[in-house]
């Protein structure tokens, strides 16, 4: 991977190229910073939601797969209960038809 810099510019509307100064000036840092920021957190946020995308795809997969699914209220109500301590067992899956 290439270590070198890459310049590039952004044509913004000017409210929107004021408020970025502002809020950039607030945190203390450059408009350039502020921009670099937001652009690497939406990034970071697409490839999270993309890969959230692709393990339900499999889930789905496999599930349709299997004929076996999990009720949701029962895994909510496990959750649930793991999440306040408590040690129960986790639902059991059935044919997805039964659901």
């Amino acid at each position: 991977m290439s270590t070198a810099i890459k310049t590039t510019s952004l044509r913004i509307r000017p409210d929107l190229h004021a408020k970025v100064r502002k809020l950039a000036e607030a945190e203390g840092t450059s408009p350039h910073n502020f921009m670099l920021a937001a652009i690497e957190e939406k990034a970071r946020s697409t490839e999270l939601q993309q890969t959230l995308h692709a393990d339900a795809d499999l889930r789905m997969r496999r599930m349709a797969a299997s004929g076996r699914g999990l009720d949701w209220s029962e895994m909510k109500r496990y959750l649930e209960a793991r999440a306040n301590g408590r040690k129960v067992r986790p639902p059991a899956g059935r044919k997805i038809a039964d659901l």
